[in-house]
């Protein structure tokens, strides 16, 4: 992407682009090239995959194609994506493996350095001992096999200077020979014609196994022989070499009779001189061999040596370079053992980029090849020439620095025919065309008739458009250029059609339309044929933002007939050449690394390679895949040069860089089609251990019960060369089938699957040939569970035609027993239907005669064996009291009538248990028919409890029916309101006359939807409910939401008889709702959005980025020290502060940007459509400088400042979290490097997070180990000629490496480590220094303290508690304190200070000077003593004002009473300077660095310290 302006041509645009990247300049030396490092190629498996331990002892390959590493922590074994430590029954995953050795059979020998040796079966795994780890039965002594050879079933085993013999079928083991004393420990062994060659610590031998003579052979002669070159440790046969022997001290080879194993003349010739020989290997890519100074390649026919790789040149912070072995697998990747990293691996394809740098001037712009084959390359400051010899050679470069940059850069060269020669190139230079001598390497005039090329004229776009020929453009319109003729010619029409303001760059034209113009705009490729005047559109961005370039940087047409783009912002383009529709697009949502692509070239094979700013790409036209080339796979530097590729006369393609050129054959690149063979690598259940074996199931199915779930299949074809291009296609064949083409991943998991038997074939492919492995197959079979399995489901179906046969039976035995029964009722039916239809009713008479009544309710009323009838007056007494008048009266009443009328009475009956029931009574009074007098009173009485109860339940509900405040309506089946409660009529009834008229319920609601309503109403079927949420327009709220609920009541199951409808008001709940809603997604104090809303917001934009191909950002903002605000001025300060910063923050943001509150004092800032970094710097910078300004909240004057790390999407990560996290990374790294400041993010800030994180876990180890020292440097009184302390300075070894104090105590004061690692070095000093502070009370031990240790409340009694422990005072113990410590909280760090002032203790101020705060500080706080910073005592002699800034110290010391201790003292004239000032108190390198304490109280050193005092 560029910015576009006027004057924006081929050079200016390139100029632009080079602006952005610094050159690398090297020192100039007469060859091209110089050897090549590899190291940036190097791939690691350390612990952090998940090897046992990080010293690699050994390395091997088995027939499987497994990779097995030794460590110093135990065995493991590789399978391209997984380690896996390997156990074997014997903690082999434990123990220190010392070496490793593949059999003829293909099985591993395991020798360990405690616990025996092992023989590995890789097919089985299975394991078995084949050595104690013992000699001779002494248990106590252990001892390992450090060499291993083989001859047939024998092997030959070196323990220490002895040399056994084991028998693989008996397991027997035997002496052979021992060698000299336990000093000639055998270190390799080498089986050759019944000969065995025996390398040692202190030579070499040679045992003839048929004659068992052991006979000496000597490397070298006396006089030249040494301790290194007589130490052996590798030993192979090469057939025209004889014996390599490789020692400490170089490779040397001994030559061999043809026909016996030993030495025929025994004449030592060197290979290899002085290395350290660790391993040796021959290969197909060459001959290599490891040494303590890396891999080195050994060129037998020039007897060279070269230096493939060396760690320390690596990505992986290694400084030894040591390899203990080398292996390379049958893909061609080396595997290199190393001391402190586990393995390194190292692809030999990275070889085939042939990198090319000059002596200087490195950025390549564009490659020509001459005549003579000789290269030309136009770099940013001249032209550089290298002839057949490789010497080089500049011309037209600038010796000026202040230079503009870009003014000598050469950006095209194109071959001049102005001769038959070819003496001359045309030179496309900064806004000019340079004719060049190549004869007398100078610049010449080229014709000019029209003086349009003339020095000064701006021209733009240049580019060759016919041999000599160029096109161009400026301001005012659009010419051609004919070198030969000298003139310059305006192209006709052009500029009608085209602004040339809006021009970018010609091109060169189509091999279809010679004699047309190629021309890339802003926005616009054309085709312009100027004799029909006719302008052809190309291509046309779809980008709609017209303030930057979208243009098209190169073309070219491939065998397809498909016109691929090269743009600045859209990727890869590809168009039909003919019709220029659109057929294929790589950007960076689909396949690229960056969108901006350069340089397009076909090779002979028809692959198409582009560079780009962020790698190289090659694309197979026919099937589309692409694969891109970076760093890791062989190139110099990702960024290539915008124009420099060329196909050289050989087809080798080269094209430039930022750091040289690189070149390549592209026949290399192309797959082999060796097909491999894919094989299960594990199998695992969630639900049980399977403990697989290789090829377990080859022959067996794998059964898996119907219990058993979460089945994953692991695979690998073990192709270590292309593991990052190798795709899987898996096949699952049974109940459940699928199938997958494309997978990355060399595993698949199946949850659960249903019972059966299935088949899984896994083969792989490589993404980049359509060769596919040998597939690996895997027969499994999931059982069915008992009560489903088919037999099950037969005695299912069995049982139901059982049972289905019995219900038969029963139901027609019981419709006879039912036709019987109906036929011996019928007469009787009469009398049943009189008969009471239920147990709570029955009859009751009254006899006049002897005024009694039957009893048959008694048992009902809980009274038995009662007579069968009772006084009239015995049953009144049971009537509640409240009811017996009224039942009297009316008694009374009825049995003296004369009309016959029937007696009706409702009352209570008290049961015998207290409670009472209620009962009506029906009855009339019968008659004698003769005298027509009253007999008795007869008829029926019915239990009614049940019945009140429920009346007054419905009373109740009536009651509340009215008085609820939600809305009742009840319709019947026709719509029409049968009744409504009183909140109801309250709301939508106009008058109290027509109290259910539903004209305003209707208006309130709409006709339209009312009209929905009623439909919805009538298609309900009985009971059934319908609810819906609606908004209504009522008097108190014209948006009044609701919801309705409507049921259909029916008294059977077909017909309604009415419609309830409840209207709930939901006004409450929305605002509630709303509120939560609020709160859910907004900050409450800042109504900032919050942490979740801004998640939610970050999606949206990166998928509306991946949409519309733009970029967002975030920027993470966190407040310097916000904390000491709250401490000091109270939480609601610090609230305003928030809200402050809130609003000076959004004030400043463009309307693209979003402000979130990511936490306590962290913010988030969201740009969206990010076209211009260079503006996104603008806002960073302007956001960090407001927040550093002062603020005055309530008359408190706050500094403040932000650390602000920025993320860029799709550049920095790929999703929201990735986003956020990497956001954050570079808010710390602004942290760390002082604050006040922003930061953007890169890829080595996860590096180095990560490597901070694993030393951070490294220091809390270390701390809970105490594994820290200590080292103390003197402090001197040259006046007193004494040592008067010294100061206490903390030192860590972590992995053998010392890290420094300024690595790990940041980390240790983030981490809070810092208190327990200054209490442990302070009791270390007070019990190393023990002697030294019981003789001397007044030696004295200066400790630093921390800012979070001195802000501790209780650091003083910490303290005092610590020396009283020790039997020590406050006096031998001074405190040293920094500006940081009083900048954090100065009222505390004053009163701890005072604490610590009371406590006895004296306090030093450090670095003295280098604040901006000083002098304030020694006014404000108890300061004993000024350490004058060595920053001000390195510039005694050199800087005068520095002296005199020494000399104000001091007298400034001196005047509060202070004395001064200066430190950094290296030399004799400083020493002197100070002394003369009258400051004695010294300490520094001069007189001694610091030490360890036995050190320190040597004799020896004091004396050597006095020296130094007197001197």
């Amino acid at each position: 992407m560029y910015i576009p302006c006027p004057r924006a041509s081929l050079l200016v645009r390139l100029s632009i682009l080079f602006f952005l990247f610094t050159t690398v300049c090297f020192l100039c030396i007469t060859s091209v090239s110089a050897s090549t490092n590899y190291a940036q190629q190097l791939q690691r498996i350390s612990t952090d995959e998940g090897l046992s331990q990080n010293y690699v002892t050994k390395i091997l390959q088995d027939d499987l194609g497994y990779i097995w590493i030794a460590t110093a922590q135990g065995l493991n074994r590789f399978d391209g994506y997984t380690v896996t430590p390997f156990d074997g029954g014997f903690t082999l995953n434990e123990n220190f493996i010392t070496t490793l050795f593949k059999t003829h059979a293909g099985n591993i020998i395991v020798s360990t350095e405690l616990a025996g040796a092992y023989l590995v079966n890789p097919k089985t795994l299975t394991t078995r001992n084949i050595f104690s780890g013992n000699l001779a039965g002494n248990t106590a002594s252990f001892a390992s096999i450090e060499a291993i050879a083989q001859h047939q079933d024998t092997f030959y085993l070196a323990i220490l200077n002895n040399v056994y013999s084991l028998n693989s079928k008996t397991n027997s083991l035997t002496l052979e020979f021992t060698i000299g004393n336990e000093n000639s420990v055998v270190r390799a062994l080498k089986y050759y014609k019944n000969t065995l060659f025996i390398g040692t610590q202190t030579g070499l031998f040679s045992y003839d196994l048929k004659t068992e003579s052991l006979t000496p052979l000597n490397l070298h002669t006396p006089d030249k022989q040494t301790v290194d070159n007589s130490n052996v440790k590798f030993l192979s046969v090469d057939p025209a070499l004889g014996l390599l022997v490789g020692t400490v001290e170089g490779m040397y080879a001994l030559s061999l009779n043809s026909s016996a194993g030993a030495a025929a003349d025994q004449s030592t010739k060197s290979v290899i001189a002085d290395y350290n020989i660790w391993d040796y290997s021959n290969t197909p890519y060459g001959e290599f061999i490891a040494t303590e100074h890396g891999l080195f390649e050994f060129n037998r026919e020039k007897g060279t040596t070269e230096l493939i790789l060396s760690f320390d040149q690596s990505k992986f912070n290694i400084t030894e370079n040591t390899i203990n072995d080398l292996m390379v697998d049958s893909s061609g990747v080396f595997w290199l053992a190393s001391r402190t990293q586990g393995v390194l691996t190292w692809s030999i394809n990275t070889r085939r980029f042939n990198k090319i740098t000059l002596p200087e001037n490195n950025y390549i712009n564009s490659i020509y090849q001459d005549d003579d084959l000789s290269m030309w390359y136009g770099t940013d400051n001249g032209l550089a020439h290298v002839n057949a010899k490789n010497k080089t050679t500049y011309y037209l470069t600038s010796q000026d620095p202040k230079a503009v940059y870009g003014e000598y850069a050469i950006f095209a060269i194109n071959k001049a025919h102005l001769e038959s020669t070819s003496r001359y190139l045309w030179l496309t230079g900064y806004y000019s065309l340079i004719l060049f001598d190549k004869e007398t390497g100078t610049a010449v005039a080229k014709k000019d008739l029209n003086n349009a090329m003339s020095e000064g004229a701006v021209i733009y776009g240049l580019s060759e458009v016919a041999p000599d020929t160029f096109a161009f453009y400026n301001d005012h319109s659009f010419y051609v250029y004919n070198g030969k003729t000298g003139l310059t010619r305006e192209i006709n029409e052009l500029k009608q059609h085209v602004n040339p303001l809006e021009a970018y760059t010609f091109h060169r034209p189509f091999d279809d339309y010679p004699n047309e113009f190629v021309l890339s705009t802003t926005t616009q490729f054309y085709r312009f044929n100027e004799q029909t005047n006719t302008l052809t559109t190309i291509y046309k961005t779809s980008k709609k933002d017209s303030q930057n370039y979208h243009t098209v940087e190169n073309w070219l047409t491939d065998k397809n007939n498909i016109l691929w783009l090269a743009t600045t912002s859209e990727g890869l383009v590809g168009i039909d050449a003919q019709s220029f529709e659109k057929k294929h697009h790589f950007n960076v949502s689909n396949a690229l690394k960056t969108q901006s692509i350069y340089s397009l070239i076909s090779d002979e094979y028809g692959y198409l390679w582009f560079s780009s700013k962020n790698g190289l790409y090659r694309l197979n036209t026919d099937t589309l895949r692409l694969r891109v080339f970076t760093v890791k796979d062989g190139l110099s530097v990702n960024l290539f040069s915008t124009l420099g590729a060329i196909t050289l006369k050989n087809n080798t393609v080269m094209f430039g860089s930022s750091y040289g050129a690189i070149s390549f054959n592209p026949a290399e690149f192309l797959q082999q089609s060796t097909q491999t063979t894919t094989s299960i690598t594990d199998i695992t259940l969630m639900s049980r251990d399977l403990d697989y074996q290789p090829n377990q199931f080859a022959t067996s199915a794998l059964q898996l019960t119907h219990e058993d779930m979460g089945l994953e299949v692991s695979f690998s074809n073990f192709d270590f060369q292309n593991s990052a291009e190798t795709r899987y296609k898996i096949t699952l064949q049974g109940p459940t089938s699928l199938e997958y083409d494309d997978l990355k991943a060399n595993k698949i998991f199946f949850t659960k699957l249903p019972p059966g038997n299935y088949q899984l074939k896994a083969s792989a492919y490589n993404f980049n040939s359509a060769t596919e492995s040998k597939p690996a197959l895997l027969n499994f079979n999931v059982a069915y569970a008992p009560w489903k399995s088919p037999y099950a489901y037969a005695a299912y179906i069995l049982i139901i035609i059982t049972v289905l046969c019995l219900l038969f039976w029963q139901y027609r035995s019981r419709q006879l027993a039912i036709a019987n029964a109906q036929k011996a009722t019928i007469h009787s039916q009469k009398q049943t239907e009189l008969a009471l239809s239920n147990n709570k009713s029955g009859i009751w008479d009254y006899h006049y005669n002897d005024d009694s009544v039957n009893t048959n309710r008694g048992s009902e009323l809980g009274y038995i064996n009662l007579p069968n009838r009772i006084p009239l007056k015995h049953y009144l007494a049971l009537i509640h009291p409240e009811d017996k008048p009224r039942v009297i009266s009316h008694w009374l009443n009825f049995t003296k009538q004369k009309k016959h009328e029937h007696w009706q009475a409702t009352y209570r009956l008290k049961h015998k248990l207290g409670h009472w029931l209620w009962y009506q009574d029906l009855g009339q009074i019968i008659y004698d028919e003769q005298t027509n007098k009253p007999v008795s009173v007869s008829g029926i009485y019915t239990n009614i409890t049940e019945q009140r109860a429920n009346e007054q339940q419905a009373n109740i509900l009536g009651e509340a029916f009215g008085q609820i405040n939600d809305w009742l309506l009840i319709l019947d089946n026709n719509l029409v309101p049968v009744s409504a409660n009183n909140s109801f009529i309250k709301t939508f009834s106009q008058t109290h006359k027509h109290p259910l008229s539903l004209k305003v319920f209707v208006n309130a609601i709409g006709k339209a939807q009312c009209k929905s309503y009623a439909n919805t109403l009538k298609s309900l079927t009985a009971k059934q409910n319908w609810r819906t949420d609606a908004v209504i327009k009522t008097a108190t709220n014209p948006h009044h939401p609701i919801h309705i609920s409507a049921t259909a009541i029916a008294k059977d199951t077909h017909s309604i008889n009415y419609y309830v409808i409840v209207i709930s008001d939901l006004t409450e709940q929305k605002k509630a709702e709303d509120e939560l809603r609020y709160l859910a997604n907004f900050d409450p104090l800042t109504q900032l959005p919050n942490r979740s809303l801004m998640h939610q917001k970050i999606g949206k934009s990166i998928k509306k980025a991946h949409q519309q191909l733009t970029q967002s950002a975030l920027l993470f903002i966190d407040l310097d020290k916000f904390k000491p605000v709250n401490d000091t001025f109270g939480h609601a300060v610090g609230d305003q502060l928030l809200c402050n910063i809130t609003q000076r923050v959004s004030a400043m943001l463009p309307s693209n940007a979003t402000l979130g509150r990511q936490s306590g004092d962290e913010f988030l800032v969201l740009i969206d459509n990010v076209e211009d970094i260079a503006a996104l710097n603008n806002i960073v910078k302007s956001i960090s400088s407001e927040l550093a300004n002062k603020v005055i909240i309530e008359d408190f004057s706050i500094n403040i400042s932000a650390s602000i790390g920025v993320a860029l999407y799709p550049f920095d990560a790929s999703s929201t979290d990735l986003l956020i996290r990497n956001a954050d990374v570079a808010m710390m790294h602004a942290k760390q490097a002082g604050r006040n400041g922003f930061k953007f993010f890169n890829d080595s800030m996860n590096e180095q997070i990560k490597q901070k994180l694993i030393l951070e876990n490294d220091l809390k180890d270390a701390a809970k180990d105490n594994l820290l020292f200590n080292h103390y440097q003197p402090i001197i009184d040259t006046h007193a000629l004494t040592i008067n302390g010294v100061e206490l300075l903390m030192r860590w070894e972590n992995n053998g490496q010392f890290v420094s104090p300024a690595l790990f105590i940041p980390i240790a004061e983030e981490t809070g480590l810092i208190e327990a690692l200054t209490e442990q070095a302070l009791e270390r000093a007070l019990t190393e220094l023990a002697p030294t502070l019981a003789s001397n009370p007044l030696f004295y031990i200066s400790l630093n303290l921390s800012p979070k240790h001195i802000l501790r409340t209780n650091i003083a009694t910490k303290l005092t508690n610590i020396l009283k422990q020790h039997q020590m005072s406050p006096v031998q113990l001074r405190l040293e304190i920094t500006e940081n410590i009083l900048l954090e909280d100065k009222q505390k760090a004053a009163k701890q200070l005072q604490k610590l002032k009371s406590a006895g203790f004296k306090l030093l101020l450090d670095d003295f000077g280098t604040g901006y705060s000083s002098l304030t500080y020694l006014s404000q706080f108890p300061i004993d003593v000024i350490k004058i910073d060595q920053s001000f005592v390195n510039s005694i002699g050199i800087d005068k004002s520095d002296e005199s800034i020494i000399k104000t110290i001091y007298t400034l010391a001196q005047n509060l009473e202070l004395y001064c201790i200066a430190e950094g003292v290296e030399t004799k004239q400083q020493k002197a300077f100070l002394e003369g000032l009258g400051c004695h108190v010294l300490q520094g390198y001069y007189f001694a660095k610091p030490m360890r304490a036995e050190q320190l109280q040597n004799p020896e050193t004091h004396e050597h310290i006095h020296t130094l005092i007197k001197s």
